[in-house]
């Protein structure tokens, strides 16, 4: 897993095909549709409460950004076999970690705790170029 503080996207690896993924507050949204009444995405973060399955598939789906939810939801069950469902959960929260949703400084914490260098790593790719000519 890689993180572009650019672009804000999460890419991973799944069967060999690389993916960019990233949630939006509108999808946020959607995602607390899958949670008891009263509980807010807020509220889970904060608690750092592992999410169900049905929200690391639904946040998953959302995160790829595709029309068709059925390879969307392929990818997701591939995904979870070559991770791990620990797999799944950590990507859930790196995906929370890069779309800012908690502040840029917690943001930050999260993904370096994770692992994840915050680099521009889409300006590090033109950078090359200009040096390479």
């Amino acid at each position: 897993m890689k993180y572009d503080r650019l672009t804000r996207y999460l890419k991973v690896e799944i069967e060999g095909a690389e993916y960019k993924l990233r949630l939006t507050l509108g999808m946020f949204e959607e995602l607390e549709d899958t949670l008891p009444a009263g509980r807010t995405i807020i509220s889970m973060m904060t608690n750092q409460e592992t999410p169900s399955i049905k929200m690391l598939k639904k946040a998953f789906c959302l995160a790829m950004q595709r029309d068709e939810r059925k390879a969307a939801e392929a990818h997701f069950n591939t995904y979870c076999a070559e991770n791990g469902i620990q797999g799944a959960v950590a990507l859930f929260y790196a995906l929370v970690a890069a779309s800012q949703l908690l502040g840029v400084k917690t943001s930050n914490e999260m993904l370096t705790s994770m692992g994840l260098l915050v680099k521009d790593e889409e300006a590090e790719i033109v950078e090359d170029k200009v040096k390479n000519g």
